[in-house]
């Protein structure tokens, strides 16, 4: 959802600050709607990546990319622990976490070429 949203938006608006209000916004809309309180923590490693980069001095583009690269990041680690508590052997866990890279990879494409 944040790959989706950092994805899209990094190229329509015009500083870290509207990109990180467009994260919150959606993650607070699908939290509202699932009343899933855990998504909220999943938004707070993109937003602060936005700001330390932007603070750093970077573009926003760059900024955006590296919220994007953090997020699936987080998705191959939580999909690795999947892994491990399914009790995966080594390749297994390999393979489980590329996946979950492979889907955060492919939804923040799926958003960017459906706009």
């Amino acid at each position: 959802m944040c790959a989706a949203a950092i994805a899209y938006s990094a190229g329509h608006v015009g500083s870290t600050r509207d990109l990180c209000v467009v994260i919150l916004g959606i993650v607070t809309a699908y939290w509202l709607a699932h009343l899933h309180a855990s998504t909220i923590g999943a938004s707070a490693l993109p937003v602060l990546l936005l700001v330390v980069t932007d603070l750093a001095g970077a573009s926003l583009a760059a900024a955006a990319r590296t919220a994007l690269l953090a997020t699936v990041v987080r998705l191959a680690t939580y999909s690795y622990l999947a892994g491990v508590r399914s009790g995966l052997s080594g390749w297994g866990r390999v393979a489980s976490a590329a996946i979950g890279a492979a889907l955060g990879v492919l939804v923040a494409l799926l958003k960017v070429a459906s706009h």
